[in-house]
């Protein structure tokens, strides 16, 4: 539902994406362990705050999933009336608000590209520095789970750090097949296979899954089934030569050991704590409290859910949750009707490794879901336009 419309000049960069695409290119500079933007607000803030002047020259687009986000923040600002734990409220608000004013307006193309490049270069900058410092979680030594710590001694969860990196390796794949100019081509391939290899160097099995399930739906999509088993055997070698390229810690958790550790009997119990907490509270759960909190306080066990959909549940009850799963439906259901197999190899990525990790209040989160929703929209816009070119 169009409120109002106005064509405005195509190759215009707008203020609030360009502080959107340095949030999203300067995400290593994020001091939060678990990568949610507690202390790195700016770009979000000036982002909102310029969206606001651009409704005061240019006119918006109401769409559906703009209810949801309204009914989400009423849902939010209800949860005042309790305790509520200060970091993680106001993180979720602020994404809340951010998503509902950048997605308000209409991204033209070059704005779309802007922020696809500005991901790829962030993730790139991440994964370079992970394989040139080789810096440890918690500067231990013998793990060989590598991440990246920028400043304020604080190093990034591995995991999260690796829900991020992931999807621009997508990304690159998909310009990997969509262009014509070998120069690019040969750019693309290394740029995934550094990308690639960034990942591995973080030990996170969920995110290499991820990773290599969005990049097939990619590559299926241009492919005869020749190609494509061709691309396999290609990918398979680079795979075999990274391999040995590993510290053994590290291949010993990816190919020997990912049923049997403790970090996964850990998860599913959690899980289960997560889900009979769900089961006492399912209107309203718990409030805006760390899920760890909650499942001390009910079970004595003092450990997070590592699941973004039974810690939404946990926190904000079936109430609060419907909006986030409507705004995800809304997008896939599209996605699906129009066949667009790089924005489905994206938000399969996204909720998968939401589905190990809590991600709820993370950039990764937040910034795939307004990229995908500003996509969507200029594709229902310009439905005769290739969206996969553009990204």
């Amino acid at each position: 539902m169009n409120l109002s419309i106005k064509n405005e000049d195509k190759n215009r960069l707008h203020m609030y994406i360009f502080f959107f695409g340095l949030f999203i290119l300067f995400s290593f500079y994020c001091n939060n362990r678990y990568y949610n933007i507690t202390e790195y607000f700016y770009f979000p803030f000036l982002a909102i705050i310029f969206s606001l002047f651009n409704f005061l020259k240019f006119k918006v687009t109401f769409r559906v999933e703009h209810l949801f986000i309204i009914f989400e923040l009423i849902v939010l600002i209800l949860n005042l009336t309790r305790y509520v734990e200060s970091g993680l409220y106001i993180s979720l608000i602020t994404f809340s608000i951010l998503f509902l004013m950048i997605t308000l307006n209409k991204a033209n193309e070059r704005e779309i590209r802007f922020l696809v490049n500005c991901y790829i270069t962030s993730a790139l900058i991440i994964s370079l520095i992970i394989i040139i410092f080789r810096q440890e979680l918690d500067g231990w030594i013998g793990t060989y789970r590598y991440t990246i710590k920028f400043y304020n001694q604080v190093y990034i969860d591995p995991n999260f750090l690796a829900a991020f990196i992931n999807i621009p390796a997508i990304l690159v794949v998909n310009r990997l097949f969509i262009t014509n100019r070998n120069k690019l081509r040969i750019l693309y391939f290394v740029i995934t296979a550094i990308i690639m290899f960034g990942v591995l160097l973080t030990g996170s099995r969920a995110s290499l899954i991820a990773m290599l399930l969005g990049c097939a739906i990619v590559a299926s999509s241009y492919l005869e089934i020749r190609k494509y088993i061709l691309l396999v055997i290609i990918f398979l070698s680079l795979g075999i030569t990274m391999y040995f390229l590993l510290p053994e810690a590290l291949i010993h958790r990816f190919f020997t050991n990912s049923y049997n550790d403790n970090s996964n009997i850990r998860r599913v119990l959690a899980w289960k704590f997560g889900l009979d907490a769900f089961y006492q509270k399912p209107l309203f759960g718990y409030g805006i409290v760390n899920s760890a909190t909650i499942l001390n306080n009910l079970y004595s066990y003092n450990v997070a859910i590592h699941n973004t959909y039974i810690q939404l549940i946990v926190q904000l009850g079936i109430t609060g949750t419907i909006p986030f799963f409507l705004i995800i439906l809304n997008s896939i259901i599209y996605i699906l009707k129009n066949n667009l197999r790089v924005l489905l190899g994206i938000v399969l990525s996204l909720l998968f490794t939401s589905f190990m990790i809590e991600q709820n209040i993370t950039i990764t989160f937040w910034t795939v879901l307004i990229m995908l929703n500003l996509a969507i929209s200029f594709k229902k816009d310009n439905p005769k336009v290739d969206l996969a070119k553009i990204l």
